[in-house]
């Protein structure tokens, strides 16, 4: 139903279950740095209509991790280490 209400919707989901629709959404190859916590899970929605960059920061608001952008290319950091 998300999809028809053009959000994104997150119910504990871990960073690559979140990862995989900003990949296919916003056309991205995604990495993730050493470090990463794949256990800790996100609850949220944000609208599909919002720029990779807010959803970015939005996303960095609520979690541990940095997102660096070059072209298509994302990648997922650690921000505590």
């Amino acid at each position: 139903l998300a999809w028809k209400n053009n959000i994104f919707y997150f119910k504990g989901d871990n960073i690559v279950q979140i990862a995989k629709q900003l990949e296919t959404w916003y056309d991205l190859d995604i990495s993730f740095s050493k470090g990463i916590s794949f256990s800790q899970t996100y609850t949220g929605e944000i609208s599909r209509n919002s720029n990779l960059s807010e959803v970015l920061k939005m996303l960095e608001f609520v979690s541990d991790l940095e997102f660096k952008i070059d072209k298509n290319k994302l990648l997922i950091l650690n921000n505590k280490v």
